[in-house]
């Protein structure tokens, strides 16, 4: 055993299997042998054809993530972790320090290989960010029209934002009497089950499609 975990650095873990390439791959392997042993005309066609399926789908998935953009907050245990795609470059904010962290490995690594991306910038939560594609400071995230409100104190609603990101249970039930001008009010990883289960409550009140959950999709995205 210990010699087989010698080749670890032999599987393929750092790469997208979309299934229409799963699918083609299978082809291509069924085809192999009889393409090496028979030298099959048939089996030829049915490998170039494969790779050539295989190319054109890379092709157009890298040129629709390259002209797409997206807000995604992950859910994630105990922290918060906001993520700030523009094509192929992703910007993450946690609540936590991510160093030798496994929500790298097993959050974030997953949704950069789905993505492609290239290049990854870390920053924390509290942050304040002045950038090209976004503007971000210790309470509140702009993307494009998109304002979110990131921070634990809300005494008041604030003014042209359209989603309120509640964390680490901070926000108290009078905090929500008015929200006419919200669209979400999202509840990620960090705030305790029960919690989230007297606010979903209480905002079915206001509306039964405010609220979201991150406990129940995995994430809340918006894409632009």
């Amino acid at each position: 055993i210990k010699w087989l975990s010698s080749f670890d650095g032999l599987i393929f873990k750092q790469i997208y299997i979309s299934p229409l390439v799963a699918v083609c791959l299978l082809i291509a392997l069924y085809f192999l042998r009889p393409l090496v042993l028979k030298k099959s005309r048939i089996a030829l066609v049915g490998c170039v054809v494969s790779i050539f399926i295989i190319q054109i789908n890379r092709f157009f998935d890298v040129k629709r993530i390259r002209n797409s953009h997206e807000i995604i907050i992950f859910h994630q245990y105990k922290q918060s972790l906001i993520g700030v795609r523009n094509g192929q470059d992703l910007k993450i904010f946690s609540s936590e320090n991510l160093d030798s962290s496994l929500t790298k490995l097993y959050t974030i690594r997953p949704y950069q290989l789905r993505n492609r991306i290239r290049n990854t910038d870390y920053f924390s939560l509290d942050s304040v960010v002045n950038h090209p594609e976004f503007y971000k400071s210790k309470s509140v995230l702009v993307v494009e029209n998109h304002r979110f409100f990131i921070g634990q104190n809300l005494t008041q609603i604030p003014e042209e934002i359209d989603y309120i990101l509640v964390r680490n249970s901070s926000f108290k039930p009078n905090h929500f009497n008015n929200l006419d001008q919200i669209k979400r009010v999202i509840a990620d990883g960090s705030n305790y089950p029960s919690y989230v289960s007297e606010l979903d409550s209480l905002l079915k009140i206001e509306s039964d499609s405010i609220f979201w959950k991150t406990s129940e999709k995995g994430f809340f995205q918006i894409k632009f």
